[in-house]
């Protein structure tokens, strides 16, 4: 490697002829000779006198003691390689500064402990922004057989790929692949989620009977341990019953694979205790990533999520607004989602009698899960 040391290893009669000129006119003007090129005094640098080298910092000119190591370069130029984070695949940050930069010389990452030659080079590269691994479930289902998870009561042979960030458990993502056309039935099922509730669910059950409707709920094993005659009521009306595990811990599909399965347990165990034995499992807010899914499956539940969801769960939300979006969005095949659990439920238990009303008006029957 070619540089510019300072000074020359081996100085000729010339040089130390102009050196002794230098030293003179040094004495006469009443000042110290330099041993440095004034470029150098220029940089302002706090290092030893000697023999110095030439190298490039970060594109620009940089002399320093002959000797030195990468170590010292870094030290001195407070050279710094920015790192680069860990991303979800919904792009959001998981981990600040994961990966870490380098500092290169002559394009390499090198021991910081490597001495630096004359025309050397240092750069700094910054740690590069790196996305989650995926989590990847792949199903294939016959004819007939209900999708897993389930968003309508659409049937169809087919491969699914279910996808999310592997830590994140985010951006999930469902691709479905039909192999052949997918049947439709000419019905809807309408299920409820976070009873049982003392306040709300007798009346939403009322609703039901005098429409002579069967539907699906979904219940918290906290609040059937509370309410099991709740539970025995709506098991007396011919209604399907479901898990939404045992405490509606959300987002469920950030918690731990371990708290995932005590979840699905417990709650599945709460309806065990009164004698239900259920094969179906709907997740707090509707997670679905893999880890979900396979989990449930583990444990021989189907997961179910919906088709519509007119978020009567929202504060303020009225019984006008949950009628209307249901009646809008809901084809055959639909699943709706209404809640008679989680507080004050008096509009939708409003809205119910017009959304029955309005659905069989299109000549839709209605089924349990």
């Amino acid at each position: 490697m070619t540089g510019r040391i300072w000074p020359p290893r081996e100085p000729g009669p010339w040089l130390r002829r102009g050196a002794l000129l230098l030293v003179l006119a040094a004495v006469v003007a009443g000042s110290a000779p330099r041993t440095l090129p004034d470029r150098f005094h220029a940089q302002g640098l706090a290092i030893a006198a000697g023999p110095k080298i030439e190298l490039k910092v970060g594109g620009q000119p940089r002399w320093v003691p002959l000797g030195w190591r990468l170590s010292d370069a870094i030290r001195q130029f407070r050279l710094r390689a920015p790192a680069g984070d860990l991303m979800a695949v919904d792009g959001a940050v998981l981990r600040h500064g994961a990966f870490p930069g380098e500092v290169l010389l002559n394009g390499e990452a090198v021991p910081h402990g490597t001495r630096l030659e004359a025309g050397a080079t240092i750069s700094v590269r910054p740690g590069p922004d790196r996305v989650e691994p995926l989590d990847r479930l792949e199903l294939d289902f016959d004819a007939t057989e209900r999708h897993d998870p389930e968003f309508s009561l659409e049937t169809g042979p087919g491969h699914q790929v279910l996808t999310s960030g592997a830590i994140s458990r985010r951006g999930v993502s469902r691709v479905f692949q039909p192999t052949a056309p997918p049947h439709d039935p000419d019905a809807v099922a309408l299920t409820f989620d976070d009873g049982p509730w003392p306040e709300n669910t007798p009346k939403v059950l009322d609703v039901l009977a005098k429409a002579r409707v069967k539907a699906t709920f979904f219940l918290v094993g906290g609040q059937v341990r509370k309410h099991p005659e709740l539970v025995g009521q709506e098991l007396r009306a011919g209604m399907a019953l479901g898990s939404h595990s045992y405490s509606h811990p959300q987002p469920f599909g950030a918690l731990s694979g371990d708290a995932i399965r005590r979840e699905i347990d417990q709650g599945v165990a709460a309806l065990a205790d009164l004698g239900v034995k259920t094969t179906l499992f709907r997740p707090p807010g509707g997670a679905i990533p893999p880890a979900v899914v396979s989990a449930a499956r583990a444990k021989g539940l189907h997961t179910v999520v919906w088709t519509v969801d007119p978020d009567d769960w929202k504060r303020g939300t009225t019984a006008d607004q949950i009628t209307q979006r249901v009646l809008a969005e809901a084809k055959p095949g639909a699943i709706v989602l209404l809640h008679d659990g989680g507080g004050d439920r008096s509009a939708t238990i409003e809205a119910l009698p017009r959304i029955i009303d309005g659905l069989k008006q299109r000549k839709l029957s209605f089924v349990t899960l």
